[in-house]
């Protein structure tokens, strides 16, 4: 409602000839750089001092550095502001929770934007191997090989070795599930906020994943993230504050966001493993909706399972995540095995769905980019398909247990 009546409001005041006041943006950046990320965080600090975000946009920055220690900054075309310092507790929903109460108190911004910046794995919640020292689901640990497809060639890349996601600490060693997350996001946008973010954004790998849309989409209008991985310094935050201070509407943010990203990572990521987008979340369902039909058409067609398969195996892997690959990528490897059946009529079951399914998509990318190793791969969105095991962890999320796609990964298991 805040939203139709900013717009109607501007109409009016347009068509009386008065001049009206720009569109403000309250910008949060929640940060955890206690896990090998210190020197980064300072870089990225200093990039949103540098952008000198202009009196429309207020940016407020909660940082956990060291220790259970949490900072509070405000950032504006001043500098950086030291707000306070407080005490993290051990329950991460509870400070991710209090850090937004601080944030968005008293919130009269037209826009919010919540910005995520850590490390992580994507839909998966991992386990800790005290043992071995990482984080691992049934798939394996995190690896520094950067990997285009599983049995390609392996990229090695000095720049890839700290990888982001969601909210890991060092010490306690624990991390904010999934699960908690959105749960997070709930009691944020309906007890502090009283409506949805317009933009969330992960500076992390793995944030632009269906499965996470998915999870978002009743807290957020737009997504932005990466479907693999990103850069330790993240996201480009000079011409994020560019964009801003622009006084773009969400949708046109979000385009810039990526725009941003590309050109900062075409001069920094050498090895063009990058990917980025930003997603339209009111499409969502649209594409689910679309992805359970081809689901349901394939498995009735139990004589087409080593197609499905070898579409499975010959789908792309991004980085360092065999677990995952890209959505648009996976339907168009479908496609292509449908045709080299013996029945050439054989396509045509699947055809109006698989059609369906790159429409629904194109409404749901807004914006999407990538490197030179993944272009043509890459469409927008990742979605999780194992080469062995369903991690125990995708059971648990909205997307397994509301769509057709952990049935098809369990039929795919056992051919």
């Amino acid at each position: 409602m805040k939203k139709q009546i900013y717009l109607l409001t501007m109409f009016i005041m347009i068509h009386c000839g008065h001049v009206i006041s720009a569109a403000t943006w309250k910008i949060f950046l929640y940060a955890d750089s206690s896990d090998n990320l210190s020197d980064m965080i300072i870089k990225n600090i200093t990039d949103i001092i540098r952008g000198k975000p202009n009196d429309t946009v207020d940016f407020m920055i909660q940082l956990h550095a060291y220790y259970m220690t949490g900072l509070r900054y405000r950032v504006t075309a001043q500098g950086l502001a030291f707000i306070e310092e407080i005490q993290l507790s051990d329950d991460n929903q509870q400070n991710f929770i209090n850090g937004a109460q601080w944030a968005f108190a008293n919130n009269s911004a037209d826009y919010t934007m919540l910005i995520i910046s850590n490390h992580g794995w994507g839909i998966l919640d991992p386990q800790w191997n005290e043992q071995a020292q990482e984080w691992q689901v049934h798939e394996g640990g995190l690896s520094n090989n950067c990997m285009i497809e599983k049995s390609s060639l392996s990229l090695m890349n000095e720049q890839h070795n700290q990888h982001k996601g969601f909210l890991f600490t060092a010490k306690p060693r624990s991390y904010l599930a999934n699960p908690k997350l959105f749960e997070g996001l709930s009691y944020i946008t309906t007890h502090i906020l009283n409506n949805k973010l317009d933009i969330i954004a992960f500076d992390t790998c793995m944030g632009d994943m269906l499965e996470i849309g998915y999870g978002v989409a009743p807290y957020a209008d737009y997504l932005v993230g990466s479907q693999s991985c990103s850069l330790p310094d993240g996201f480009a935050y000079q011409g994020i504050i560019e964009a801003l201070n622009h006084q773009h509407v969400p949708r046109d943010i979000a385009k810039a966001m990526v725009q941003a990203f590309d050109s900062y990572y075409k001069q920094h990521d050498k090895s063009g493993i990058y990917t980025h987008a930003a997603l339209d979340l009111s499409q969502i369902y649209t594409v689910c909706k679309a992805l359970n039909t081809i689901i349901d058409n394939l498995l009735t067609m139990p004589e087409f399972a080593s197609a499905m398969l070898k579409a499975c195996n010959n789908s792309p892997r991004f980085c360092l995540w065999p677990m995952y690959t890209d959505g648009v990528a996976w339907a168009k490897n479908v496609q292509y095995q449908l045709t080299l059946l013996p029945q050439p009529d054989a396509i045509n079951t699947l055809h109006s769905a698989l059609q369906n399914f790159y429409q629904s998509a194109a409404q749901l990318v807004v914006a999407q980019c990538g490197g030179h190793s993944t272009l043509g791969l890459a469409h927008g969105f990742a979605i999780y398909l194992p080469n062995g095991t369903i991690d125990d962890s995708y059971y648990t999320t909205s997307f397994a247990q509301e769509s057709q796609w952990v049935t098809f990964l369990e039929f795919i298991q056992h051919i």
